[in-house]
């Protein structure tokens, strides 16, 4: 059943499953829940990869290591702030109500705007600053291999060789 034959077809097979999965949760899920899991979804992704992506197409200092912390951190920051701060994402998840008791970590006394706060505005930020920090901080990336990244045409093959 496992040649590597099969493997097209298996993995057509698992596609189409997983389509029908999907097509059958978002049915009984309701209208606003895939416009929220999108919106959460899109957010873990831009506070992760976002900084990552707009500086490594500009600046080649970045190595591995900065990108992973970044990539990390924006994640982490996402997280956090929608299980903990976010009203609307940490109720609807009920993490904060379960460890703290409460639905979410800022109260409207302290401050009525964190609560609403989107986790990107502050995973976006953070991610960029802890890439750039780490890129500084850290040794950069081999020039030879920088130089091969950024190169285009026949001279990223002259670099290659």
């Amino acid at each position: 059943m496992f040649k590597s034959g099969n493997s097209v077809l298996l993995t057509r097979i698992g596609i189409a499953l997983g389509l029908l999965v999907s097509l059958g949760l978002g049915y009984l899920a309701g209208d606003s829940v895939i416009a929220v899991a999108t919106a959460v979804f899109f957010g873990i992704c831009a506070g992760a990869f976002l900084p990552a992506y707009l500086v490594g197409l500009y600046w080649d200092r970045p190595n591995h290591r900065a990108v992973i912390a970044s990539m990390t951190a924006g994640f982490l920051t996402n997280m956090f702030w929608m299980a903990f701060v976010n009203a609307k994402t940490a109720g609807a998840l009920g993490i904060c109500a379960r460890l703290f008791g409460k639905p979410c970590l800022s109260s409207p006394a302290w401050s009525a705007t964190w609560n609403v706060v989107d986790p990107v505005v502050v995973s976006v930020p953070i991610s960029l600053v802890v890439l750039v920090i780490w890129a500084l901080v850290d040794r950069p990336m081999d020039a030879q291999y920088a130089a091969w990244c950024f190169s285009v045409g026949p001279a990223s093959r002259a670099v290659q060789d």
